[in-house]
């Protein structure tokens, strides 16, 4: 507390008006400054003096010589011209004219003026014209997405980022936007270049796909001493698991799943295991069990290395006939779904649920990418009526 907000409050605390946190900050004060402590003082010395002084009763006129002494002084304020102003001021009182927010003295001096000028009247009726159109105008809704793009806009003034985000950057923080990680102005940043690039808003909703996919399939506990067993099996593979191909910009998808994973929906799932190769292969088909139209199934794909692998790309392809079903059972328009990630050293599951809408074998195309390493499986689903 400084001195002056310190004296300001000693008449209250002589008086005992003051509130306990304003009481206990004042004490606090008063116990280390010595010249706020003599003005404490010689108030209260004063005070001690005004006790014994009797109080005064005002004279029976007092109140009609005051009123009479009022109504002179605004007799002779009517009497006296108005003030005389430049034109730059009297504009700036236009404002507080038209919201009829003018002291006595501004309105005399602003009526005085515009008595004068024709310029500052014709350039008033201006802005009560102008005021009066806008009144007739309906109020309407922010364009969608305005405030993100001043969340973007303010951001780049504070330089933590430019003004708007190139593809590359936004699909760097997809994942985190995903996981609920960016938020302010970098939210604001991502969300304004997905409303303008189909591209990039398409990738998005296909994590978004692929996030509630994951969601829809359980964890399960590895047997026990699998982990021991796949250690013996991993050493003993070749040390060419390990890739050396430039790395894609990742997107990593922050949930795996434990192998193997449960089937859901109302059909059990076919699993398929990629094993991972220095050479582009391509797996065999695989034919899964029968299952009836709009009825969801889980498929299961397993991608299987020696090494952790980052910068892969998967793809899961539908051919038409099946649809992707969200964990709503809401089926899905896209037709293909491609996001960056990494293969986890042992196996990595990544599920999809189908619904086949009418009868037909269906192949369902699975790749994962690397550089020029690519593998290939084909899943086939045969629906009946």
């Amino acid at each position: 507390m400084r001195c002056e907000e310190a004296q300001g409050l000693l008449s209250d605390h002589l008086n005992g008006a003051l509130a306990p946190a304003e009481a206990d900050a004042l004490e606090a004060h008063l116990a280390g400054c010595p010249d706020c402590r003599a003005v404490l003082a010689e108030l209260r010395w004063v005070a001690g003096l005004l006790q014994g002084v009797p109080p005064l009763a005002p004279p029976a006129d007092l109140g009609s010589r005051i009123h009479s002494a009022l109504a002179a002084l605004g007799d002779e304020t009517e009497q006296t011209s108005a003030p005389r102003i430049p034109c730059d001021e009297a504009q700036d009182y236009f404002s507080g004219h038209l919201e009829a927010d003018l002291d006595a003295w501004e309105a005399r001096a602003l009526s005085g003026h515009l008595e004068a000028c024709a310029d500052c009247r014709l350039a008033l009726q201006q802005l009560e014209a102008v005021k009066a159109l806008l009144r007739a105008v309906p109020p309407e809704a922010l364009p969608k997405g305005f405030e993100t793009r001043i969340h973007a806009a303010l951001m780049a003034l504070d330089g933590d980022l430019p003004a708007t985000l190139g593809c590359d950057d936004v699909r760097e923080r997809l994942s985190d936007r995903l996981e609920g990680e960016l938020a302010g102005p970098e939210l604001a940043a991502v969300d304004t270049h997905l409303e303008a690039c189909a591209e990039c808003r398409l990738q998005a909703q296909q994590l978004e796909a692929v996030k509630v996919l994951l969601r829809a399939v359980p964890r399960e506990i590895l047997p026990a001493g699998l982990a021991p067993r796949l250690h013996g099996a991993l050493e003993a593979l070749p040390a060419e698991g390990a890739l050396t191909s430039p790395l894609i910009a990742p997107v990593p998808l922050k949930r795996r799943l434990n192998w193997p994973s449960a089937a859901v929906g109302a059909v059990a799932a076919a699993a398929m295991v990629f094993f991972w190769h220095i050479q582009p292969t391509n797996l065999p088909r695989i034919e899964t069990a029968a299952v009836s139209t709009n009825t969801n199934v889980a498929v299961n794909i397993g991608f299987d290395v020696a090494s952790r692998v980052e910068g892969v790309t998967y793809q899961i392809d539908l051919p038409e006939g099946l649809q992707f079903v969200d964990d709503h059972g809401k089926p899905m328009l896209a037709q293909s779904v491609a996001w960056k990630g990494s293969l986890e050293e042992g196996k990595t599951v990544v599920p999809i649920i189908v619904r086949g809408m009418r009868p037909g074998k269906y192949e369902i195309q699975a790749y994962v990418r690397k550089g020029a390493m690519r593998q290939k499986t084909t899943i086939v689903l045969p629906v009946t009526g």
